[in-house]
């Protein structure tokens, strides 16, 4: 199912150059088809340039006039003659000279660079120089980009933690303690660019899947800037937060907190300290609202004498408002602290020094392997607090081993393999983020683009169990299902363009999406679903969610959606009674700090109460043509509270309105809800809400001009038909305690419409369930290979298109004969979209409205009149019906229909 992105193949015997960039190259070596630049079929577009137009620098993954939103920004392409190994550089220069000018090497026509942008469009210069660029004229492109901060979104602080004793010194080999010290500023500095350098590898990383420009940011102010040597000026740079612990510099390095020490019996402490000592800082970290915060603990100590990194953990998660990631400084003496020394920190093989410094994991043996590690592990923890699992490959399990290739053409001999590191490190040879963090940053709120609207309230998923499958359902949109057995992730559904509000699971579909091996039905699936607003839920065992139950008092099997809250105290069921949510005329809820029980009032007079009547009571009275549709209810150990949705609006959160997580109870297209079911403690603590397949009436119509084209032969019918029940006026007002009921509804009137035909109802329900069968069953014996979701999709959201001047318009009860019309409605809205659409996805938009034409015609149960005048139509029958059709049909929705498959439709007219 997984693909990995780079290269497990062992470097090609040949030695990295050592050399100075931008020293005069030597004579090129013969043509080596293995190092082979990448084609430059993909170059995008640049400003323009002076010299040689085939040497210029060209590239990869940037086009002059686009907006990124990061202040250094990671680049790639060629540069020089093609085809020859070779050794130069390139030269860059920024805009306005505001930031110096950067170097970095050019390696068989490959560069990797890093730019630096000011906020506003920039102008910034490539000048090539090696083989080619001679005769005094400069070879050079301009690339033009804007840079676009986005304050808006919640950064990542990152942060350095001492002991309240500490001198602020870390842990570093004498040859780096004479060259550059090892102090608390200098530590300030390289963790700022090491935050700089995983924030635009992410954001490289995001856009090679698809996802745009987009990456965390870090938090910043405007402070003297440390990101290169050669300029010291103030400009809005990360804030590096310096953190005093309460713990002294040797209660931090006791070993039993050390996470790696096999015999501590404290090892997980560390994460604790971190936060009580932030929590103290004050600031941002104590606001009371969420926050992302990445330590580096500045009094990590290697004690060669016990052989244990004392002071250091790599933990990565949350408590209350702070997500928190730590790690310890034992590595930072390898990181660069400016943009200049990050060639030289990759290319820097001195063997690690085991009486002065770590060999972190043992595969820290040169310097620049212990970068790797350092940064690479730090980003991994980084990787939990925005919500990352461990992951079968990427920056999630460990392939953070060659970090270094991401910012480099050429690798240094690696101890860790004991061979000369990689001649030219391409992308594939690269590590990076696995596609399902990068799925989990698209829909992170700091992950957020200006166009992208902010999430008003995170749904989280509920599973509903339905025949043969569940449903999945979110408002907020589910954007991922992983598929796990075997306790990994061995496949997965993702929705990035647009998350799904419901999702139908199929447990063979779902088989179907992971390796063969894995597909055996006894092995169990867990499905782990998530929603936008960082929302998940688990299924331990899917199997288990698909069952229903048998309820005394309801006349069919229900079905129960999974429970929220806790699981004692006693079993209760609330049955609605005949009619379900059309009967309820008002509801009562009891709330305090919690959820303690909702009474029903129904229009015969009767009520039902779930729960106990404690609290406060809290009245919701339905007005005329409103139903009830589900709960919103906020549970953890036990039910917050619940609000009430109606088919108009929504009812204020009764009791505690901000504990626990967000859940929506609401019945899927095409079932109703039946009545509620869960424990009862001293509170309601837990809930499910019950269903079973029917109309869920809702009161929203539409109304379409008549004088439409017939559709299929007529045919004669007996004038006879049912008559609708007509409704009565209810009861009046009620005193007291009692809620009042609503209005009492108009009378229900029969549509009529001239030469409509009418037919009894059960050919819908048949319709739904035995001739769909049918159709799915036939449809995968004759249907060819091809791409059909665009017309899927089309078909889907013309089934809810509505004409707003009567989106809430007069409701009546569904009579036979709406049924006729409605068949015809949804064809006409299949049509009206695609012709609405071009291209290739108009025809198939048209073939999909052909497919449901031809199905429906088949099946003989619509029919449309060209009478004159207008009709006001129920669209529901038409929306659980064409539904219906669209799960059956799921497996030839990714297909184009053959001839064949519609000429076999049509026959089973006859």
């Amino acid at each position: 199912m997984f693909r990995r992105h780079h290269n497990n193949d062992k470097p090609v015997a040949s030695m990295g150059v050592h050399e100075v960039p931008g020293h005069p190259p030597g004579p090129p070596p013969p043509i080596n088809n293995s190092t082979r630049p990448q084609s430059n079929q993909d170059q995008k577009v640049f400003s323009g340039g002076s010299g040689d137009a085939g040497l210029r620098p060209r590239f990869l993954n940037i086009s002059s006039g686009e907006t990124v939103h990061q202040r250094l920004f990671l680049t790639h392409g060629g540069a020089g003659p093609a085809n020859t190994q070779f050794d130069g550089s390139i030269l860059i220069y920024h805009h306005l000279n505001s930031f110096p000018s950067q170097r970095f090497p050019v390696s068989d026509g490959i560069f990797k660079a890093i730019i630096h942008l000011e906020p506003g469009w920039n102008r910034v210069r490539f000048v090539y120089e090696g083989p080619g660029a001679t005769g005094g004229q400069e070879v050079s492109s301009v690339l033009e980009l804007n840079y676009v901060p986005l304050l808006q979104d919640p950064p990542v602080h990152f942060c350095i933690v001492l002991g309240k004793d500490s001198k602020g010194e870390f842990d570093s080999p004498k040859y780096k303690r004479d060259k550059e010290g090892n102090g608390l500023d200098l530590l300030v500095k390289k963790v700022r660019l090491a935050g700089y350098m995983m924030s635009c590898f992410t954001h490289e990383q995001m856009n090679r899947n698809g996802f745009g420009h987009r990456s965390f940011r870090l938090y910043e102010e405007f402070l003297p800037d440390t990101l290169s040597v050669r300029g010291k000026d103030c400009r809005t740079t990360a804030k590096i937060h310096i953190v005093r612990s309460e713990k002294t510099v040797a209660e931090i390095r006791d070993p039993n907190r050390a996470q790696q020490n096999p015999h501590g019996n404290d090892t997980g402490s560390l994460f604790g300290i971190a936060l009580d000592a932030l929590k103290a800082h004050g600031g941002p970290f104590d606001s009371g609202h969420p926050v992302h915060a990445a330590v580096i603990f500045a009094d990590t100590h290697w004690d060669p004498q016990q052989k244990l990194v004392l002071g250091h953990a790599a933990l990565g998660g949350g408590s209350g408002d702070i997500r928190l990631a730590i790690f310890g400084s034992h590595a930072c003496h390898s990181w660069p602290s400016s943009i200049e020394e990050i060639v030289p920190a990759f290319m820097d093989d001195t063997r690690t020094d085991t009486t002065q410094v770590a060999n972190d994991s043992n595969q820290s043996g040169t310097s620049w392997e212990a970068c790797n590690i350092g940064q690479g592990a730090f980003m991994h923890e980084i990787g939990h607090l925005l919500g990352c699992p461990h992951q079968p490959y990427g920056v999630m399990l460990r392939d953070y081993i060659t970090w270094n290739r991401s910012f480099m053409t050429r690798e240094a001999f690696c101890a860790r393999t004991n061979s000369p590191g990689l001649h030219l490190a391409l992308p594939k040879d690269e590590c990076g983020w696995h596609r399902l963090d990068a799925l989990r940053f698209r829909f992170h709120p700091g992950f957020r683009n200006p166009d992208e609207e902010p999430v008003r309230q995170a749904s989280k998923p509920n599973v509903y169990p339905v025949e043969m499958g569940s449903f999945a359902r979110s408002d907020s949109g589910i954007y991922l299902v992983e598929i796990h057995v075997d306790g990994q992730c061995r496949g997965h559904l993702e929705f990035p363009d647009r998350p799904q509000t419901e999702v139908y699971l199929l447990e063979s579909e779902l088989r179907s999406h992971i390796p063969e091996k894995y597909r055996s039905s006894d092995k169990k699936i867990k499905l782990e679903i998530l929603s936008v607003g960082e929302q998940q839920v688990t299924i331990e065992e899917f199997g288990q969610t698909s069952r229903t139950v048998v309820i005394p008092g309801l006349q069919s099997p229900g079905l129960l959606s999974n429970k929220l809250g806790g699981g004692s105290g006693d079993e209760t069921v609330t049955l609605f009674p005949p009619g379900g949510q059309a009967q309820i005329r008002a509801i009562r809820v009891f709330a305090g700090r919690a959820l303690d029980g909702i009474e029903l009032f129904f229009f015969d007079g009767s009520s039902t109460l779930f729960g106990k009547q404690g609290g406060k009571p809290n009245d919701f009275p339905l007005e005329a043509g409103e139903t009830l549709v589900g709960l919103m209810v906020r549970t953890g150990a036990w039910v917050d509270g619940a609000q009430i949705i109606t088919s108009h609006r929504r009812s204020p959160v009764y009791g505690n309105s901000t504990g626990g997580g967000v859940h929506e109870l609401i019945a899927p297209t095409g079932y109703q809800l039946a009545g509620l079911y869960g424990n009862i403690g001293v509170s309601t603590e837990g809930a499910r809400c019950l269903r079973r397949l029917g109309r869920c009436p809702r009161p929203r119509c539409a109304r379409f001009a008549s004088g439409l084209d017939r559709v299929g032969p007529p045919k004669t019918r007996s004038s006879g038909s049912p008559t609708p029940d007509s409704s009565e006026a209810r009861g009046a007002a009620g005193s007291g305690a009692e809620p009042q009921p609503p209005e009492a509804h108009s009378p229900r009137q029969k549509l009529t419409a001239p030469g409509m035909d009418h037919f009894h109802r059960d050919c819908v329900q048949s319709y739904k369930l035995d001739y769909l069968q049918k159709i799915y069953r036939l449809s995968i014996e004759t249907a060819s290979v091809g791409q059909f979701r665009a017309g899927a999709e089309f078909g889907r959201l013309a089934l809810f298109e509505q004409d707003e001047e009567h989106g809430r318009g007069e409701c009546r009860q569904p009579v036979p004969g709406d049924d006729v019309l409605e068949m015809g409605v949804a064809e006409l809205h299949f049509r009206r979209l695609a012709n609405r659409n071009s291209s290739t996805n108009e025809n198939l938009g048209v073939h999909f409205a052909t497919v449901v034409c031809q199905v429906l015609k088949c099946l003989d149960i619509y029919r449309l009149t060209s009478g004159t005048g207008s009709h006001v139509v129920n669209t529901h029958e038409v929306i659980v019906a064409l539904l219906w059709l669209i799960r059956w049909c799921e497996k030839i929705l990714g297909r184009f229909l053959s001839q064949h498959t519609l000429n076999s439709l049509l026959a089973l007219n006859k």
